[in-house]
Protein backbone atom coordinates (compact mmCIF):
# COMPACT_ATOMS: atom_id res chain seq x y z
CA UNK A 1 0.00 0.00 0.00
CA UNK A 2 1.19 3.38 -0.86
CA UNK A 3 2.21 5.96 1.94
CA UNK A 4 0.56 9.24 3.14
CA UNK A 5 1.67 12.54 1.48
CA UNK A 6 0.46 16.39 2.61
CA UNK A 7 0.75 19.45 0.39
CA UNK A 8 0.69 22.66 2.37
CA UNK A 9 -0.33 25.47 -0.13
CA UNK A 10 0.40 29.02 0.56
CA UNK A 11 -0.22 31.82 -2.08
CA UNK A 12 2.79 34.17 -2.12
CA UNK A 13 5.37 31.72 -2.95
CA UNK A 14 3.11 30.90 -6.23
CA UNK A 15 4.69 31.83 -9.67
CA UNK A 16 3.72 34.56 -11.52
CA UNK A 17 2.28 36.86 -8.82
CA UNK A 18 3.83 39.71 -6.66
CA UNK A 19 0.62 41.86 -4.79
CA UNK A 20 0.48 44.68 -4.04
CA UNK A 21 2.40 47.74 -1.65
CA UNK A 22 0.96 47.97 1.73
CA UNK A 23 -1.87 45.11 1.10
CA UNK A 24 -1.40 41.27 2.10
CA UNK A 25 -2.43 38.70 -0.87
CA UNK A 26 -6.26 39.03 -0.15
CA UNK A 27 -9.33 39.54 -2.77
CA UNK A 28 -9.50 43.26 -3.05
CA UNK A 29 -5.95 42.48 -4.44
CA UNK A 30 -5.49 42.25 -8.32
CA UNK A 31 -2.66 39.39 -7.66
CA UNK A 32 -5.05 37.02 -5.55
CA UNK A 33 -7.05 35.54 -8.76
CA UNK A 34 -3.72 34.81 -10.43
CA UNK A 35 -2.32 33.62 -6.96
CA UNK A 36 -5.05 31.01 -6.86
CA UNK A 37 -5.14 30.01 -10.35
CA UNK A 38 -1.48 29.54 -10.35
CA UNK A 39 -1.55 27.54 -6.96
CA UNK A 40 -4.17 25.01 -8.85
CA UNK A 41 -1.69 24.13 -11.45
CA UNK A 42 1.02 23.40 -8.63
CA UNK A 43 -0.79 21.38 -6.51
CA UNK A 44 -2.02 19.51 -9.48
CA UNK A 45 1.26 18.78 -10.70
CA UNK A 46 2.37 17.70 -6.97
CA UNK A 47 -0.75 15.79 -6.73
CA UNK A 48 0.16 13.99 -9.87
CA UNK A 49 3.71 13.23 -9.17
CA UNK A 50 2.79 12.24 -5.88
CA UNK A 51 0.51 9.13 -7.28
CA UNK A 52 2.57 8.51 -10.10
CA UNK A 53 5.01 8.11 -7.73
CA UNK A 54 3.22 5.12 -5.58
CA UNK A 55 1.34 7.29 -2.86
CA UNK A 56 -1.43 5.78 -0.89
CA UNK A 57 -3.51 9.05 -0.28
CA UNK A 58 -2.67 12.72 -0.98
CA UNK A 59 -3.85 15.01 1.09
CA UNK A 60 -4.12 19.36 0.78
CA UNK A 61 -3.92 22.07 3.54
CA UNK A 62 -4.96 25.27 2.16
CA UNK A 63 -3.06 27.64 5.04
CA UNK A 64 -3.37 30.90 3.29
CA UNK A 65 -5.04 33.12 6.43
CA UNK A 66 -8.02 31.23 7.27
CA UNK A 67 -7.50 28.44 4.48
CA UNK A 68 -10.92 29.30 2.64
CA UNK A 69 -8.51 30.65 -0.82
CA UNK A 70 -8.06 27.52 -3.17
CA UNK A 71 -11.04 26.13 -5.21
CA UNK A 72 -10.90 22.57 -4.42
CA UNK A 73 -13.33 21.76 -7.34
CA UNK A 74 -10.35 22.62 -9.27
CA UNK A 75 -8.16 19.80 -7.75
CA UNK A 76 -7.52 16.44 -8.47
CA UNK A 77 -10.22 14.66 -7.49
CA UNK A 78 -8.22 11.79 -6.18
CA UNK A 79 -6.22 14.34 -3.22
CA UNK A 80 -8.28 14.79 -0.01
CA UNK A 81 -8.93 18.17 1.56
CA UNK A 82 -7.68 18.80 5.14
CA UNK A 83 -7.93 22.00 7.04
CA UNK A 84 -7.84 22.27 11.06
CA UNK A 85 -11.41 22.21 12.86
CA UNK A 86 -11.90 25.05 15.49
CA UNK A 87 -10.07 24.25 18.73
CA UNK A 88 -9.60 25.52 22.18
CA UNK A 89 -5.82 24.87 22.38
CA UNK A 90 -4.14 25.39 18.74
CA UNK A 91 -2.62 22.65 17.20
CA UNK A 92 -0.85 23.63 13.70
CA UNK A 93 -1.04 19.56 12.19
CA UNK A 94 -4.23 18.65 13.87
CA UNK A 95 -4.92 16.89 10.81
CA UNK A 96 -2.28 14.78 10.85
CA UNK A 97 -3.33 11.93 13.07
CA UNK A 98 -5.81 10.98 10.80
CA UNK A 99 -3.13 10.18 8.39
CA UNK A 100 0.48 8.31 8.39
CA UNK A 101 2.25 11.34 6.31
CA UNK A 102 5.51 9.94 5.09
CA UNK A 103 6.26 13.88 4.23
CA UNK A 104 5.29 17.11 3.25
CA UNK A 105 5.42 19.37 0.28
CA UNK A 106 5.63 22.98 0.46
CA UNK A 107 4.28 25.07 -1.94
CA UNK A 108 3.58 28.97 -2.48
CA UNK A 109 5.50 29.95 1.30
CA UNK A 110 7.07 32.87 1.44
CA UNK A 111 10.52 34.22 3.27
CA UNK A 112 10.03 35.59 6.98
CA UNK A 113 9.23 38.87 7.42
CA UNK A 114 12.31 42.24 6.71
CA UNK A 115 13.74 39.62 4.19
CA UNK A 116 15.79 41.66 1.34
CA UNK A 117 13.60 41.17 -1.99
CA UNK A 118 11.41 38.91 -0.32
CA UNK A 119 8.26 38.90 -2.55
CA UNK A 120 5.52 39.49 -0.08
CA UNK A 121 7.26 38.54 2.58
CA UNK A 122 5.99 37.95 6.31
CA UNK A 123 5.84 36.04 9.53
CA UNK A 124 2.05 34.20 9.92
CA UNK A 125 1.16 38.06 9.97
CA UNK A 126 2.40 41.22 8.37
CA UNK A 127 0.38 43.31 10.26
CA UNK A 128 1.21 41.84 13.95
CA UNK A 129 4.95 40.52 13.72
CA UNK A 130 8.17 41.52 13.24
CA UNK A 131 10.14 38.35 13.66
CA UNK A 132 9.90 34.87 15.88
CA UNK A 133 13.28 34.04 16.61
CA UNK A 134 13.78 30.38 18.49
CA UNK A 135 16.85 29.61 19.94
CA UNK A 136 18.27 32.58 18.83
CA UNK A 137 17.36 32.31 15.34
CA UNK A 138 15.29 34.55 13.46
CA UNK A 139 13.11 32.23 11.68
CA UNK A 140 9.99 32.00 8.71
CA UNK A 141 7.06 30.08 8.64
CA UNK A 142 8.55 27.11 6.04
CA UNK A 143 11.17 26.50 8.84
CA UNK A 144 8.64 26.59 12.36
CA UNK A 145 6.19 24.57 9.93
CA UNK A 146 9.11 21.81 9.47
CA UNK A 147 10.04 21.88 13.12
CA UNK A 148 6.78 21.37 14.27
CA UNK A 149 6.12 18.71 11.75
CA UNK A 150 9.27 16.96 13.22
CA UNK A 151 8.06 16.59 16.33
CA UNK A 152 5.66 14.30 14.75
CA UNK A 153 8.33 12.75 12.94
CA UNK A 154 7.50 13.99 9.53
CA UNK A 155 10.08 15.49 7.46
CA UNK A 156 9.70 18.38 4.67
CA UNK A 157 10.40 16.84 1.53
CA UNK A 158 10.14 19.60 -1.01
CA UNK A 159 9.35 23.14 -1.65
CA UNK A 160 9.17 25.64 -4.13
CA UNK A 161 8.92 29.15 -3.81
CA UNK A 162 10.54 32.99 -4.77
CA UNK A 163 14.73 32.32 -4.54
CA UNK A 164 14.54 34.18 -1.19
CA UNK A 165 12.70 31.81 0.53
CA UNK A 166 14.48 28.58 -0.79
CA UNK A 167 17.59 29.92 0.40
CA UNK A 168 16.21 30.45 3.68
CA UNK A 169 14.21 26.88 3.65
CA UNK A 170 17.33 24.96 2.65
CA UNK A 171 19.44 26.75 5.35
CA UNK A 172 17.17 25.13 7.66
CA UNK A 173 15.89 22.14 6.17
CA UNK A 174 19.28 20.00 5.17
CA UNK A 175 18.50 18.01 2.14
CA UNK A 176 15.40 19.52 1.05
CA UNK A 177 14.47 19.69 -2.53
CA UNK A 178 13.31 22.62 -4.14
CA UNK A 179 12.10 24.73 -7.36
CA UNK A 180 12.58 28.49 -7.75
CA UNK A 181 9.58 30.25 -8.97
CA UNK A 182 10.48 33.20 -9.18
CA UNK A 183 13.31 35.95 -8.39
CA UNK A 184 12.90 38.28 -6.46
CA UNK A 185 13.36 42.06 -6.57
CA UNK A 186 11.60 43.19 -3.89
CA UNK A 187 8.44 42.86 -1.81
CA UNK A 188 6.39 43.42 -4.52
CA UNK A 189 8.48 42.95 -7.58
CA UNK A 190 10.19 40.14 -9.18
CA UNK A 191 11.66 38.25 -12.19
CA UNK A 192 9.73 35.41 -13.59
CA UNK A 193 10.05 32.32 -14.82
CA UNK A 194 8.40 30.98 -17.50
CA UNK A 195 5.15 28.68 -15.83
CA UNK A 196 5.61 25.76 -18.17
CA UNK A 197 9.25 25.17 -16.35
CA UNK A 198 8.54 26.22 -13.06
CA UNK A 199 5.89 23.46 -13.07
CA UNK A 200 7.73 20.66 -14.88
CA UNK A 201 10.69 20.84 -12.13
CA UNK A 202 7.87 20.92 -9.52
CA UNK A 203 7.16 17.64 -11.15
CA UNK A 204 10.67 16.09 -11.07
CA UNK A 205 10.91 17.78 -8.17
CA UNK A 206 8.52 16.34 -5.99
CA UNK A 207 9.19 12.42 -7.20
CA UNK A 208 13.02 13.02 -6.63
CA UNK A 209 12.14 13.52 -2.67
CA UNK A 210 9.51 10.97 -2.61
CA UNK A 211 12.52 8.43 -3.95
CA UNK A 212 15.20 10.25 -2.00
CA UNK A 213 13.56 11.55 0.97
CA UNK A 214 15.55 13.65 3.72
CA UNK A 215 15.00 13.30 7.47
CA UNK A 216 12.70 15.25 10.02
CA UNK A 217 14.35 18.78 11.84
CA UNK A 218 14.08 18.77 15.09
CA UNK A 219 14.29 21.52 18.00
CA UNK A 220 16.21 21.01 21.03
CA UNK A 221 14.14 21.15 23.80
CA UNK A 222 14.02 23.42 26.03
CA UNK A 223 15.09 26.65 24.01
CA UNK A 224 14.01 29.68 23.95
CA UNK A 225 11.65 31.79 21.57
CA UNK A 226 11.11 35.99 21.31
CA UNK A 227 8.42 37.44 19.56
CA UNK A 228 8.33 40.77 18.33
CA UNK A 229 4.92 42.10 17.82
CA UNK A 230 3.94 45.47 15.92
CA UNK A 231 1.61 46.28 18.73
CA UNK A 232 2.10 46.26 22.66
CA UNK A 233 -1.34 45.39 22.81
CA UNK A 234 -0.93 42.14 20.98
CA UNK A 235 2.26 41.66 22.46
CA UNK A 236 0.40 41.53 26.27
CA UNK A 237 -2.66 39.51 24.84
CA UNK A 238 -0.59 36.36 23.89
CA UNK A 239 2.05 37.28 27.70
CA UNK A 240 -1.44 36.40 28.93
CA UNK A 241 -2.17 32.99 27.18
CA UNK A 242 1.00 31.07 27.05
CA UNK A 243 1.54 32.10 31.08
CA UNK A 244 -2.29 30.37 31.03
CA UNK A 245 -0.61 27.62 29.66
CA UNK A 246 2.58 27.09 32.27
CA UNK A 247 4.82 28.55 30.22
CA UNK A 248 7.70 31.13 32.00
CA UNK A 249 6.72 33.76 29.82
CA UNK A 250 8.14 37.38 30.10
CA UNK A 251 8.58 40.87 28.13
CA UNK A 252 11.67 41.16 26.77
CA UNK A 253 13.84 44.65 26.05
CA UNK A 254 10.33 46.24 24.94
CA UNK A 255 6.82 45.77 25.45
CA UNK A 256 6.44 44.68 22.55
CA UNK A 257 8.51 41.56 22.60
CA UNK A 258 7.47 38.38 24.36
CA UNK A 259 10.52 35.83 25.33
CA UNK A 260 9.73 32.36 26.71
CA UNK A 261 11.41 29.15 27.02
CA UNK A 262 9.97 26.36 24.61
CA UNK A 263 9.48 22.81 26.47
CA UNK A 264 7.48 21.21 23.08
CA UNK A 265 6.03 22.09 20.13
CA UNK A 266 2.87 22.96 21.86
CA UNK A 267 4.87 25.68 23.34
CA UNK A 268 5.70 26.68 20.13
CA UNK A 269 2.48 26.20 18.70
CA UNK A 270 0.59 28.28 20.94
CA UNK A 271 2.69 31.59 19.44
CA UNK A 272 1.55 30.98 15.90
Amino acid sequence: MGKDYLIAADLEGIHGIVGEPYKSLYPDVADYAKAIENAVKEINVAVKALFDAGAGRVAVWDNHGQGKNIDFSAIDARAVRVENPPMKRYERLSFAKNFAFAGIILLGYHSKEGSFNGVLAHTYSSAAIQYYKIDGKTMGEAEIDAYIAGELGIPVLFAASDDVCIGQIKDGIPGIRTVVTKIGKGRNAAEFIAEEKVLEEIYEGVQAAVREPNAPVRLQYPCGIEVNYTRPERAEEVLRKVRGYGQDARYGETTHIVCSVLRGAQDLEAFI
